[in-house]
């Protein structure tokens, strides 16, 4: 990857505003200003209902924001079409969830190659895939639906699948959440990996242990000190 100065995402006075039926408005984020550069790994704390999800959510073209501009390696991501979106999104976008998203009947390759959809696979992709899978210590388990594999393993398969297209941005929703330690050490480390070959992470968690001085804190849709 090139210049580490390189903005991949910038968010921009990002408000979002939920209006449920016959109830009162919800602010979820207000005038939300965020800046990630090749190499940054930015990890967003606060409690549920701070916005965190919501968040990631615009940030990863998954939901349009009442306002403000989500702009990623100089494109505004809102202008595109919904078509050039999702394409824009599969393309340079990995997501990482706390509840995995994978599809329980297919094995883990199948799995991790998804991501190659719905154009299929290149010789190259199912080459990387294999490599992720023995990078993540999945081998062995490797012909097995998803089903039957503990949590960990379904964490780093999701993982796997979120990197496969080596994508710029990686965002990730509580992604130690429902994990041990030694899993969760496993993903940590993975995401520093790819922050650190040029990548830029943005993490959302209700984890304080995973704050650092870096690190900001949503409270009611705002960054707080």
């Amino acid at each position: 990857m090139t210049n580490n100065a390189e903005t991949i995402l910038r968010l921009s006075a990002l408000s979002k505003t939920y209006t449920p039926a016959g109830r009162a408005p919800v602010e979820a984020l207000s005038a939300v200003d965020l800046e990630l550069r090749r190499g940054d790994m930015q990890v967003i704390t606060g409690p549920s209902g701070s916005g965190k999800s919501t968040l990631l959510l615009c940030a990863g073209a998954l939901m349009r924001p009442s306002s403000g501009q989500v702009i990623m390696q100089g494109s505004d991501l809102y202008e595109l079409g919904s078509e050039e979106r999702a394409e824009w999104r599969a393309k340079h976008i990995g997501f990482v969830f706390q509840q995995f998203h994978l599809i329980p009947f297919l094995d883990i390759s199948d799995n991790i190659l998804v991501a190659t959809l719905p154009g299929g696979a290149s010789t190259e992709q199912r080459q990387r895939a294999e490599m992720l899978i023995e990078r993540f210590g999945l081998v062995e388990r490797r012909g097995n639906p998803v089903a039957e594999l503990s949590v960990g393993e379904r964490q780093r398969v999701a993982l796997a699948r979120a990197l496969l297209m080596q994508p710029a941005l990686l965002l990730a929703d509580e992604p130690t959440g429902n994990l041990d330690e030694d899993n969760a050490a496993i993903v940590l480390q993975a995401m520093r990996d790819f922050s650190e070959q040029g990548g830029a992470v943005l993490l959302v968690t209700h984890n304080k242990q995973l704050e650092n001085p870096r690190s900001k804190r949503l409270h009611k849709g705002h960054f707080v000190k």
